[in-house]
């Protein structure tokens, strides 16, 4: 949380949702803990983030899932 703060500013919003497959698989499969982010455009309204994305939010995602991985892969 800290290190989304940091990255794209306090005002950062969390949302839980409930996709199918990815991490509830690897929990339930190997028994591991697991965090999945991702990015999109907040004012595109449709399905799914790959239906209309900006490319700085993609930059952006890739940049921070650096940062995040270096802050607790130590």
């Amino acid at each position: 949380m800290d290190e989304a703060k940091k990255y794209y500013g306090p005002e950062t919003k969390y949302v839980l949702n409930a996709a199918g497959g990815g991490p509830a698989d690897m929990v339930n499969t190997l028994g591991v803990p697991t965090l999945s982010i991702g990015c999109g455009y907040a004012g595109a309204k449709v399905h799914g983030p790959n239906e209309n994305i900006r490319v700085k939010n993609y930059t952006d995602a890739v940049q921070y899932l650096g940062n995040l991985l270096n802050a607790y892969g130590k």
